[in-house]
């Protein structure tokens, strides 16, 4: 895992740096209870899913987040589509995202005032670490804290597992359906993050050259005439995901893509973004 700091910045260093083979994350200390089986079941590997199991939940969380519409500004309303719409995933899963949202105060008897309009960016994550490589965190004493290694051999001698699975195939939601969820705790560490375009020049100046920006875009079916062939990802890297709200003459376009083309103009919307947000005066303890 990366450094709970690293974390905190949505991850744009991945993004601006490109795609590179990184790492693999080092396993997580065993406790020494664990060190001996419990119940005829060695749990030093059911722990290290349990780290996995953590950490992939932050992405419900955070989609639920970003699923729900941004609140307006006073006196404002959302129009139309979101501009943006991005999500990274890693090896545990999606670990940040975010959108953007064209507000602006409505005109009577319909429309909007053009000249209110601007674009407020969310950013969404879970920084804290739950492995706790760097230092101890509030997630990774959750996790140790919670992990009852008896009541896990419990349920799991009760459900029929034996003690010789392969726990890496093995179903987690199943291995862990009766110990403490991690919701709360993952939750109480969720970061929402927001940038006005009128706060933030830079910001604004990238929107408007995506707007003014096209794509040499062929339309490719897979199986049908000539294929594309994908770049495999590096191992262990990140993979964003971006979806644009689009407008045509002759209609709405919505667009999902990995394309690093597309990233190329995505990129220097959020790397302005977050200058803006590490300019941005710290709120007072």
């Amino acid at each position: 895992m990366k450094s709970a700091a690293a974390i905190a910045s949505l991850a744009l260093a991945l993004m601006i740096a490109g795609p590179g083979a990184a790492a693999p994350s080092p396993p997580v200390p065993t406790p020494p209870e664990l060190e001996k089986p419990i119940d005829g079941y060695d749990l030093r590997t059911p722990y290290q899913l349990w780290w996995y199991w953590i950490e992939r939940s932050k992405g419900p969380i955070i989609e639920a987040v970003i699923d729900t519409p941004a609140t307006p500004p006073p006196g404002e309303r959302a129009f139309g589509q979101r501009q943006l719409y991005f999500k990274g995933f890693g090896e545990m899963g999606l670990f940040a995202g975010g959108d953007a949202q064209l507000f602006c105060r409505p005109a009577q008897p319909y429309g909007f005032d053009k000249d209110s309009c601007h674009i407020v960016l969310r950013k969404v994550s879970i920084p804290v670490e739950v492995g706790g490589h760097s230092k101890p965190t509030s997630l990774s004493r959750w996790m140790r804290e919670n992990f009852d290694g008896p009541a896990l051999a419990r349920h799991l001698k009760a459900e029929g597992v034996s003690p010789q699975t392969d726990w890496w195939f093995a179903d987690r939601a199943r291995i862990f359906a009766a110990s403490a969820s991690p919701a709360a705790a993952l939750k109480a560490e969720l970061r929402v993050e927001r940038v006005d375009s009128r706060d933030c020049p830079a910001m604004a100046k990238a929107f408007a050259a995506l707007d003014a920006a096209s794509l040499d875009l062929r339309l490719d079916l897979f199986g049908v005439g000539k294929d594309a062939v994908p770049r495999a990802p590096m191992p262990h890297s990140s993979q964003w995901v971006y979806t644009l709200g689009l407008m045509r003459e002759d209609g709405a376009v919505t667009l999902e893509t990995t394309s690093k083309t597309v990233e190329a103009h995505v990129v220097p919307i959020l790397k302005a973004a977050d200058a803006c947000l590490a300019q941005a005066p710290k709120p007072q303890q």
